[in-house]
């Protein structure tokens, strides 16, 4: 036990003499430090490589610093974060390398540089890129792509180092470097420069202003190019950001049209979808054509609800022709999703016309109540034959979006429009439009017993004609109820007879006490009432046999045939 105490002890004091050690070497102004430093770097001991290369990347000077670049291809992962977290003291060497002769470090270092996210080295690729032969041109405009697509994804909040350089910061300094680049084009010719200066402009750029407002600027068709095809979503944001440019440059509107790609289709059409008035909506009207439209069939079924209903929204927004946006609009009220056919049948509004009519009354059948309520919104108004009894139909709806639309398409079946008019209609008149406006207007029951409550006695006595013309008595029994009671005998006569059309036992027994009411119309009018009551109570058989054996339900009953009195 002891002899393990004592190695315990020996190695926790070995630990610590190598930590004093390396930090030592990692301080000293003795350059012959990195001599001990450097091979230190190969150990077999892991804890002692990386104590060696935590010291060398303290020190100034490159010297070590190229010796840890020279083992880029054979670097422990445990190397790694410890690089990152110290990627700045590797700036200056990364440099020298991208400079040097030496195409192995040349090539390493332009790993090590996108690995390590040095922005700052940007200006020096771009120097490369344009002096260095094809070879090494091409290699240095693959990371400046990487490297630009790494500041781009950080903007954007993808992605970062977790170091505390503002990305802000360095894509303005990144930008002026590339704008200087874009300058000499002319003579580089190296179409990476343009791309990545894209990815980070704004539509705002005085640069990129000036080279697509100008069709004879020697980048100007090699940058109309990048934006039409770019799959890259800094240029695909870029070039949508100039829907937002309140002068935007022709040449921008026009490439936006000709893009046919689905990913920039989708991205398009979301933004299309949630504009709000204001710059955007200008600039959409100003699109005269779009090249997707016509194999737009086959970009349907990529397209979330959103873009559809976008789709739907350029079409109408824009000056398209209408008779291509009416195409696309009916493509999508037959085929796409929810949202999509919900906004497509409330567009339909703007087409008049038998295909039109077609689309419509074939949309009548979609299994969305919202779809087929857009629709019913403007299907009266397209005169076609047989559709009013179709509206009374839905109005009758389980769909309570659908039973509104179309209740909202018959105000002639309202119930002050029918009280209105009731005096001038005869009876066949009276019974058919009621039974209409009960159905269609569903305050009818309610704004019925306020005129029974009324206190004038011509409009308490219309409203038990009314209520009888619908065939509401039923659903008024209580307030038929309370003016069988009423101060006025003709009233309670009215209310007496309505009453016989109800089924229930507390209007029967308000019968048989009126058949005591001091008026002698109002006692004649409970008798016909029982005896109505009293014939549906019967079946037919029962009635028969009544009949034969002669009872009092074969006499006629009193004043059979006569009118109120």
């Amino acid at each position: 036990m002891q002899w393990g105490m004592y190695c315990d002890r020996g190695m926790r004091t070995l630990s610590e003499g190598l930590a004093k050690t390396f930090e030592l070497l990692g301080r000293t102004e003795n350059k012959a430090a990195v001599r001990v430093l450097v091979p230190a770097l190969d150990s077999s001991n892991a804890r002692i490589a990386k104590d060696a290369l935590r010291a060398i990347l303290r020190r100034p000077g490159r010297l070590g610093k190229t010796a840890i670049l020279d083992r880029l291809d054979k670097m422990p992962e445990s190397w790694k974060r410890i690089l990152e977290d110290n990627s700045a003291r590797l700036s200056a060497t990364l440099r020298d390398a991208v400079l040097g002769d030496d195409e192995e470090q040349f090539a390493r270092a332009l790993r090590a540089a996108v690995w390590l996210r040095q922005y700052e080295l940007i200006p020096t690729l771009l120097n490369v890129l344009e002096e260095a032969d094809k070879s090494q041109a091409d290699s240095t405009g693959k990371a400046l792509m990487e490297l630009v697509e790494s500041l781009y994804e950080e903007l954007c909040g993808i992605g970062g180092t977790g170091d505390q350089r503002d990305p802000k910061l360095m894509h303005k300094h990144v930008v002026e470097g590339l704008e200087r680049s874009v300058k000499r084009f002319s003579k580089h010719r190296r179409r990476e420069v343009l791309e990545t200066f894209l990815m980070l402009a704004k539509p705002v750029n005085k640069t990129l202003k000036e080279v697509l407002g100008d069709p004879h600027h020697f980048t100007f068709l090699a940058t109309v190019d990048i934006l039409a095809t770019s799959p890259r979503q800094g240029i695909m944001r870029l070039l949508l950001g100039f829907l937002d440019d309140p002068h935007p440059p022709p040449a921008a509107l026009s490439t936006i049209s000709k893009r046919e790609d689905v990913e920039f289709l989708s991205h398009f059409l979301h933004k299309v979808a949630r504009l709000v008035p204001g710059a955007a909506v200008r600039n959409v009207k100003r699109i005269r054509s779009v090249a997707w439209l016509k194999g737009f069939d086959t970009f349907l079924d990529k397209l979330d609800a959103e873009a559809q209903c976008g789709a739907v929204a350029i079409m109408m927004q824009s000056e398209i022709p209408r008779l291509r946006s009416f195409d696309l609009v009916v493509r999508v009220l037959e085929k796409g999703k929810i949202e999509g056919r919900r906004v497509a049948a409330g567009a339909l509004a703007e087409f008049p016309g038998s295909e039109a009519n077609a689309a419509a009354m074939k949309a009548l059948d979609d299994e969305d109540g919202e779809v087929r309520a857009n629709i019913i919104g403007h299907i009266r108004r397209r005169g076609i034959p047989g559709i009013l009894p179709l509206l009374v139909k839905m109005a009758g709806s389980n769909s309570k979006i659908v039973r509104d639309a179309a209740r909202a398409q018959l105000p002639e079946f309202t119930f002050e429009r029918y009280v209105a008019s009731f005096d001038m209609l005869d009876d066949e008149v009276r019974g058919r439009t009621g039974a209409l406006v009960r159905k269609i207007d569903p305050r009818a029951a309610d704004l019925l017993r306020e005129e029974m409550r009324s206190p004038i006695r011509s409009r308490r006595m219309k409203s038990i004609a009314v209520a009888e013309a619908m065939g509401m008595t039923g659903a008024l029994e209580e307030p038929l109820i309370e003016l069988a009671s009423d101060s006025d005998h003709m009233v309670r006569m009215d209310a007496v007879t309505a009453l016989g059309q109800c089924a229930g036992w507390m209007s029967r027994q308000v019968l048989e006490n009126s058949l005591s009411d001091r008026s002698i119309p109002v006692r004649d009018a409970a008798k016909r009432a029982l005896f109505q009551r009293d014939l549906k109570d019967l079946s037919v058989g029962d009635l028969g046999k009544v009949n034969s054996a002669g009872e009092p339900g074969s006499q006629a009953p009193p004043n059979s045939g006569g009118t109120r009195q």
